[in-house]
């Protein structure tokens, strides 16, 4: 089964070992090299899990490992497929921190696991870098339209003191609203005036969307007359708070951390001017 390199979030199982083969030779590192264990445990984290190491590779103050998770009741999977991780992971300070790279991928048997990433065989440190800073980047922009935890920016301090990276475009994609979605918000209304106000918002944005001023910032933070069943909120918000500088398109960290903060403030507060009650404000606007 090729590897597929993008995050896979699904229900997993555990096969068996009677009914796997583990007898496949792995590409590790010698047991005796002291950064092997810190490496693993890194990788861990909290888990009680071992590994089965398919690929483990250090170069300097870089390393890469790719494995299966196997614990009393077997091997991680989902459905017939096998669960694949990995993890960059750099030394800072003598001590090894580890950072998940594409997910969960799959594998169908232990002796048919492909450990490269996009195609490419993980083998220096250079490479190594590179997967950290453009998963890590992935990683921010998932989280930034929620406010980044204090984790997520003491790493990015952390990354760019080591040069892996110097800044983090935000910018993300903006996916449209649907005609779907449409249907669910007009089945919704009760009357005619509510139907012909969302019908109108949605036209509206569809322009937002393919606006160059729009940033995924407001776009997606926006999005809370979707849950509320009223895109005439989403349209108003971005309509309010585009126009801001603090909501600009491609904003970098950590240079831009201020604005950005700032921007997320306004979206929340036109949310909260929006949704008067306590209770629509705690489910809408945090």
């Amino acid at each position: 089964m090729q590897r597929t390199a993008f995050r896979r979030f699904a229900i997993r199982a555990w096969l068996p070992l009677a009914l796997l083969s583990l007898n496949a030779t792995a590409a590790d590192l010698d047991r005796n090299d002291p950064d092997r264990a810190a490496i693993l445990n890194a990788a861990r984290g909290e888990e009680t899990v071992r590994f089965v190491v398919k690929d483990m590779v250090k170069d300097g103050d870089y390393a890469f490992l790719c494995a299966l998770k196997q614990d009393q009741d077997g091997i991680a999977g989902t459905d017939e497929a096998i669960d694949v991780y990995d993890w960059g992971l750099y030394r800072d300070q003598g001590r090894w921190q580890a950072l998940a790279l594409s997910g969960s991928t799959f594998a169908e048997s232990t002796d048919k696991v492909d450990c490269s990433l996009n195609g490419q065989a993980i083998t220096t440190a250079a490479q190594i870098r590179k997967a950290i800073a453009d998963n890590f980047a992935a990683d921010v922009r998932d989280e930034v339209h929620w406010r980044l935890s204090a984790d997520t920016l003491e790493r990015l301090k952390q990354l760019v003191r080591l040069g892996v990276l110097q800044t983090v475009d935000v910018e993300d994609s903006k996916k449209p609203y649907d005609d779907t979605q449409l249907k669910v918000v007009l089945e919704a209304c009760r009357d005619d005036a509510c139907r012909n106000a969302n019908q109108q918002a949605y036209t509206r944005l569809q322009q937002l969307q393919k606006a160059p001023g729009t940033s995924s910032l407001v776009w997606n933070r926006c999005g809370y007359g979707m849950r509320a069943n009223n895109l005439t909120l989403n349209a108003r918000c971005m309509e309010a708070t585009s126009p801001l500088l603090v909501c600009r398109p491609h904003q970098r960290l950590p240079n831009d951390e201020k604005s950005i903060a700032a921007c997320l403030a306004a979206v929340e507060k036109k949310c909260e001017s929006d949704v008067p009650d306590k209770q629509g404000q705690q489910m809408l606007c945090r």
